[in-house]
């Protein structure tokens, strides 16, 4: 450890907070040097790490200051592989992060002063740079989690260890033509059509675990941990241990664009639909139904502090146009389905997708109703599709609201984790996390007591 560069608070060889972390190497192996590398860790001054539920690749970013002209002496022209190691010794145990990439491209060269340049290396994995070189254009047959995992394993060459959860149950078995697809591409193609309970799949790639192709509901059943607490101090710790714990828990900064609009989410049919699908093969109708949304939200149970509270819609039926109900407008949204029974012997590409794609969308949607944007102190544990809880206080004190609850039943709740961000700079590892959930603490149906509002008292 001792090597490496440390960056943050430490306490002999253990970082104190989880904000702390410590570079172990950079090595970057030019592209006609073969198996030699220089490790350049000295002239990076921040590396960020980018990951999104619905982005099938880690985008590394990596900003040098270059006083050695490794432009021109390692004859840096993109391809070149980039290995980075970055740990943390921590009062709780040890945590590694070790990754290889491939220089993408090569952007934002400045010269601030003669005698040094400044340039951001863009990096991704070799399984997406190989990606951009093939093109699928075979038959398939079978489930689309496994076929997703053939051309992950086929198609990709990605190891076993890069994959950690592949849920290969997903869906009926289909089959059909790749038409000429990259493999990525196929595979976003293979997953419009996987449903497991009307929940759509998600394919994606984390920092600290891997590549994952898994359920939403999958997602949300899987145990979780980890909470966070939005609150303007923090007390005094006993140990270390305690204060590396209590790191872990804080939300420096919280801001949201809500995203509560029912204006928005009508168009998209969350609430309601119409789907007709026409067999070409015998100019038949196969499918002429109308969906309307009945608690088809997917977080049923929001987790605080260790207690279990149930999950509302995000909408109330006192919400009326027309006379009617968000649910009852099924022209709101339109899908148009082609069958053809006659392709194959079997089930093609579209034959379940009428069963399941109205419902898998409302669902999938539903997950804009509230969205939160936090900074938070690093954390190895945290990665895309992770579920978490959120505390967060009213914005009044509690003495001026006749309510006697002290957390904010809006905001606070269980929320999967969407989008992160990670960066490692000169100072500490913090991470900027997007989260979305698509239920509420509080029902919103109902009169309101204004009564409970602020006191007169001042």
């Amino acid at each position: 450890m001792a090597r490496g560069q440390t960056h943050g608070k430490t306490s002999g060889f253990k970082v104190a907070t989880t904000q702390s972390y410590v570079r172990d190497f950079v090595k970057l192996f030019p592209n006609s040097a073969g198996d030699e590398f220089t490790d350049i860790k000295q002239l990076i001054n921040r590396i960020i790490f980018k990951e999104n539920i619905r982005q099938g690749s880690i985008i590394c970013e990596i900003d040098v200051l270059d006083g050695l002209n490794m432009l021109e002496t390692f004859k840096l022209s993109g391809g070149e592989k980039v290995e980075i190691q970055l740990s943390q010794n921590t009062p709780l145990g040890n945590n590694k992060l070790r990754k290889t990439f491939f220089v993408s491209d090569i952007i934002n060269h400045t010269k601030p002063r003669p005698g040094y340049q400044t340039y951001q290396l863009i990096c991704i994995s070799e399984y997406a740079y190989l990606n951009n070189l093939i093109r699928l254009d075979r038959d398939f047959s079978g489930s689309p989690g496994s076929l997703i995992k053939n051309i992950l394993k086929k198609d990709l060459r990605v190891k076993d260890e890069d994959i950690f959860k592949c849920n290969t149950e997903s869906g009926s078995i289909i089959q059909g033509i790749y038409p000429k697809l990259k493999p990525l591409d196929a595979i976003n193609w293979l997953k419009r059509n996987a449903f497991d309970e009307n929940t759509p799949f998600y394919f994606y790639d984390t920092l600290h675990k891997g590549l994952i192709l898994n359920s939403l509901k999958e997602l949300i059943n899987e145990d979780s941990d980890i909470e966070y607490i939005h609150k303007p101090y923090f007390g005094l710790f006993k140990n270390e241990e305690e204060e590396f714990v209590d790191s872990r828990k804080r939300v420096r900064k919280l801001s949201s664009n809500l995203g509560m609009s029912k204006f928005n989410q009508a168009g998209k049919g969350s609430y309601s639909s119409s789907l007709t699908s026409i067999d070409i093969a015998t100019k038949t109708v196969v499918e002429n139904f109308d969906y309307r949304y009945n608690d088809d939200f997917a977080i049923k149970e929001h987790k605080l502090e260790g207690k279990t509270r149930a999950g509302n819609k995000p909408f109330s039926s006192e919400t009326k146009f027309l006379d009617r109900e968000l649910n009852n407008f099924p022209q709101s949204r339109r899908f148009n389905l082609s069958l053809n029974s006659l392709a194959f012997d079997k089930k093609n590409y579209h034959d379940h997708v009428p069963l399941f794609i109205q419902k898998s969308e409302a669902i999938k949607n539903g997950f804009d109703y509230m969205s939160l944007e936090l900074i938070l102190n690093g954390d190895f544990r945290l990665h895309c599709g992770k579920m978490v809880s959120i505390i967060i206080p009213k914005a009044t004190s509690k003495g001026l609201t006749k309510s006697n609850k002290e957390i904010d039943e809006v905001l606070s709740g269980s929320y999967i984790v969407t989008n992160i961000i990670h960066e490692f700079n000169m100072d500490e590892y913090v991470m900027n996390a997007e989260l979305k959930k698509d239920s509420t603490l509080i029902s919103l149906e109902g009169s309101i007591n204004f009564k409970l509002g602020v006191t007169d008292e001042i």
